[in-house]
């Protein structure tokens, strides 16, 4: 068995314990607020028998009194005073406590502190997260520059920074902050291990530049861009790290607290020589514009396989002129310099020299006013636009619009060409116009011959459709028309044989055929045609639309629940089409819902959010807000908002977005109306008014049937929910029926392998258990949990539910410790996938209490039941049967207690917080 009790505050070197460090601080502050005169009397007194103490008081005020004091602003500590007073901080053994998180190893050390990699230890949960602990020995500044950290980064909330999630002081009185853990490859790694192109480094500076300019907007500097600070996530997103010496420009508005960093105040000792502006090394101001610069020297390294200074070796007086006086080479000088170098030199001359050299002006008012701009400059450099860093000369801007339309130019030269050649010719070459008609003539023929291609090609898949659709003329013969499920049938089986010969119209329309299939229910002859089209999209120039089909089949696999080969086909989309498209592409922000949409269905609410926003924010710029994609991803937003326990701003989102498709209704899709309807009544229903649920849930499966069909794989979770709300209801006759239904459609249609199935089954057993039937739930409920768990994951929300049912069964056949067990993993799980305010979480908690309060635990009861009451009061509507469940619970087992004022005061303060 191992302890748990903390250790010993660690020992300074020098003999110098944090007991004397304080004792040290408390004289040296008390002697300063004295007059001069007076301070040697109170020193005498209070170090008699201490002599080194007195010498080490004096010593840090002849320091105050020193206008280049670390103690005074802008001043600097003597490393070697600051060694002897302080020493350095020891490294905390693994398992040690920091608050709430147990020490697991350190991941790096620097010139403030220690980064060490932890863990929750409180129970609350299980989290893997990166602490950061201030050294000592960085004084009293840096100190308060680590608390500035954190109010710091408590105001970024952007997907390309590091989240902040705790942070305060340690056992020994040390500060710390704790932030996400951020698991990836450094920049320049990153970009040399992947071979990156030059145009996916460019997609990743600007992708720096949109994180950096979203800090810049809440008034902070980050002063420290460097790549170790710059991490790429397996995702190949881009994530800041470390703000520590970050800078407010200035107040966070009314009432909040003024600038952090007093105007003027030296960067010096907090910063990293080779990724410092002139300014830093200067003691001037800080502004965006030393942002700009660092930004600068990224692009140079990435794009030139080498620094902008070669500084190694360097003293520092030599440093400091380099970076002061010195221009760099431009990238291109460089590249062309650098053995291996990671961009063709000839592809930086000209923009990309320009653009660099602009954002590393010695003077800051020459560089680029904004990141913002930066980021234009480089996007505008990939779509062949001029950019602000070059003269806007006209031969400059004619080259520019000869280089986006090089086609039409250079048909117009050719053309003016001819007719000089031809007038020439006409006048003294007679014999040779008449050879260059010749060669016109041929050229002529060879493209009346690819044009007649391209008829030809028309043509089959002219030829191919009538055929197709010959059977369901009833002037055929036939007595009927042809189902469509017909007609599919047809056409795959005519594409081998029909179209053999041409492999990209084949490819097409496989796709087409493959995806209409998937709409229409179709399983084994989706993926067969979706995969066979795959096979014939080898061709480069057909990338993209390889991507498509990637994506196509990624979210066939995701609905089917086959997880794995879901995020393989996705994940292979979206790396194609941020290769290959500008970043505003619509096609991109289909990868990137699409994405979304594997996460939510793998329970990963809080990564999806990040991506759904930046389809959403790609769709309302190209195609509108009143798309139908717009609408589609807002939704899925919508779906999160719900997951995360935010109902009411979910239902008035749904709510909106159904009003938009009644005005709207030829853009509308029937599956995008019935997943919006769909949606909404799942959130009335958990906001505790299932009655008026119930009609929404007959409404969906009456429209799905006749838009759809009866017989499609949709139907199963339509029929799933309609019968879950006859169930909450107390209809349980219907909701045994509605069930059935449900079951056998998944057991046909989609096999018991399904993460359906399981849910299904789940949900089946809710009705023996409203019946009393404890025995019949339970084995539903174990064989609902495995399936659940073999095709979701272990840690998936929707097992926390079936946990909470289980329990609830074995509660009524008296098995008190099991049911114990599965009501704490429901907890475990919802805690895990959404955190501790979800309004799920009342319901394992509910029951926790009681066990606890039959137990005579009534401390922890109390405290349970009064989180069940207060998470259901905020999330639900007064009068929902489950708000008053647990709020009645909380007030009755006040009441018990004979605790009667308690109880009314808790009854106020949860009716406000509705």
């Amino acid at each position: 068995m191992t302890s748990d009790t903390s250790p010993a505050a660690p020992e300074t070197g020098g003999g110098c314990s944090q007991a004397r460090m304080r004792r040290l601080d408390e004289l040296f502050s008390g002697a300063l607020a004295l007059p001069p005169p007076q301070r040697r009397v109170y020193l005498d007194r209070e170090c008699a028998s201490d002599p080194d103490l007195l010498a080490q008081v004096e010593a840090l005020l002849i320091g105050a009194e020193n206008q280049d004091s670390f103690l005074s602003p802008g001043g600097a500590a003597s490393p070697g005073l600051l060694q002897e007073l302080r020493g350095s901080m020891s490294e905390l053994a693994p398992g040690t406590r920091i608050g709430r998180y147990r020490i697991l190893d350190p991941l790096g050390k620097g010139g403030m502190g220690i980064v060490y990699l932890a863990e929750r230890a409180d129970g609350a949960y299980h989290q893997q997260v990166a602490l950061k602990r201030i050294r000592v020995s960085a004084g009293r500044e840096a100190q308060e520059r680590f608390t500035r950290e954190r109010q710091i980064l408590a105001t970024l909330d952007h997907p390309g920074i590091a989240r902040l999630l705790d942070g305060g002081l340690d056992q020994f009185d040390e500060p710390f902050l704790v932030v996400e853990r951020v698991e990836g490859r450094t920049l320049t790694h990153y970009c040399r291990e992947e071979r990156a192109s030059l145009v996916r480094r460019l997609e990743l500076l600007a992708e720096i530049c949109d994180a950096v300019a979203a800090a810049h907007r809440q008034l902070v500097v980050h002063r420290d861009l460097k790549p170790s600070n710059i991490l790429v996530t397996a995702e190949g997103r881009i994530k800041l790290l470390d703000f520590g010496i970050a800078k407010l420009l200035g107040g966070t508005g009314a009432g909040g607290p003024g600038p952090l960093v007093q105007e003027g105040l030296t960067a010096a000792p907090f910063m990293t020589p080779g990724y410092a502006s002139p300014e830093q090394f200067r003691g001037e101001r800080i502004t965006v514009a030393s942002d700009v610069y660092q930004i600068g020297l990224l692009a140079y390294e990435v794009l030139s396989g080498g620094p902008a200074y070669r500084l190694e070796g360097a003293l520092p007086a030599e440093t400091q002129r380099q970076i002061c006086e010195q221009d760099p080479p431009a990238p291109s000088v460089r590249a062309r310099a650098t053995e291996g170098a990671p961009v063709d030199p000839r592809h930086l001359r000209g923009d990309l020299d320009a653009i660099v050299l602009k954002a590393l002006r010695k003077e800051p008012e020459h560089r680029y006013p904004s990141v913002d701009a930066l980021r234009r400059d480089l996007v505008n450099h990939r779509i062949g636009v001029p950019v602000s860093a070059r003269p806007a000369t006209v031969a400059y801007r004619a080259r520019k619009f000869f280089r986006r339309h090089s086609t039409a130019v250079t048909a117009l030269a050719l053309a003016a060409a001819i007719l000089v050649v031809l007038t020439a010719v006409f006048t003294w070459r007679l014999s040779e116009e008449r050879d260059r008609t010749r060669a016109q003539a041929v050229q002529a023929l060879e493209e009346r011959d690819r044009a007649e291609e391209r008829r030809h090609e028309a043509q089959e898949v002219t030829d191919y459709l009538v055929e197709l659709f010959e059977g369901s003329d009833p002037r055929s013969g036939n007595a009927s028309a042809l189902t469509a499920r017909e007609l599919l049938d047809r056409g795959a089986a005519r594409l081998e044989t029909r179209l053999a010969d041409q492999p990209q119209v084949r490819a097409r329309l496989q796709y087409t055929i493959g995806r209409i299939y998937d709409r229409l229910g179709g399983r084994d002859e989706a993926e067969a045609l979706l995969v066979a089209a795959l096979e014939l999209q080898q061709d480069p120039e057909l990338e993209l639309e390889r991507a498509e089909t990637h994506e196509r089949l990624g979210l066939y696999y995701s609905r089917r629940g086959a997880r794995d080969q879901a995020r393989t086909q996705l994940a292979r989309a979206l790396a194609i089409k941020r290769s290959r498209l500008p970043p505003d592409d619509p096609r991109l922000a289909s990868a990137h819902n699409s994405w979304a949409s594997y996460l939510l269905a793998s329970g990963r609410t809080a990564e999806a959010e990040p991506h759904l926003r930046r389809a959403l924010e790609i769709y309302r710029r190209s195609v509108g807000d009143f798309a139908s994609t717009t609408l589609v991803v807002r939704l899925n937003l919508a779906r999160v908002w719900g997951d995360q326990g935010e109902l009411r701003r979910s239902k008035a989102e749904l709510e909106q977005i159904l009003e938009i498709f009644d005005a709207h209704p030829e853009t509308t899709h029937d599956s995008d109306r019935l997943q919006a309807l769909t949606n909404l009544a799942i959130c009335t229903a958990q906001l505790g008014d299932p009655v008026s649920a119930e009609p929404l849930f007959e409404r969906v499966v009456e429209l799905a049937a006749e838009v759809f069909g009866p017989d499609q794989p949709g139907m199963v979770l339509h029929w799933h929910n309609l019968a879950t709300a006859y169930s909450t209801n107390g209809k349980l006759e219907a909701a045994r029926k509605a069930f059935d239904r449900a079951l056998d459609l998944a057991e046909r249609l989609l096999g018991e392998d399904h993460p359906w199935f399981g849910n299904l089954l789940a949900g089946r057993a809710e009705v023996d258990l409203q019946e009393g039937a404890y025995g019949p739930a339970l084995g539903l409920l174990r064989r609902a949990l495995t399936l659940q768990e073999a095709s979701l994951a272990p840690d998936h929300p929707v097992t926390a539910n079936t946990h909470v049912r289980l329990g609830e069964a074995l509660l009524g056949l008296g098995r008190r410790q099991e049911a114990r067990s599965h009501f704490e993993r429901c907890r475990e799980v919802l805690e895990t996938a959404f955190g501790l305010q979800h309004p799920d979480l009342a319901a394992p908690l509910l029951h926790l209490a009681r066990l606890d309060q039959q137990d005579g635990q009534l401390g922890t009861a109390e405290e349970l039941f009064r989180r069940a009451a207060r998470l259901r009061a905020a999330a639900l509507d007064p009068g929902a049967a489950e708000r008053e469940e647990a709020v009645g619970a909380y007030l009755s087992f006040l009441r018990q207690q004979g605790r009667d004022a308690d109880a009314e005061q808790a009854e106020r303060q949860l009716a406000a917080a509705s």
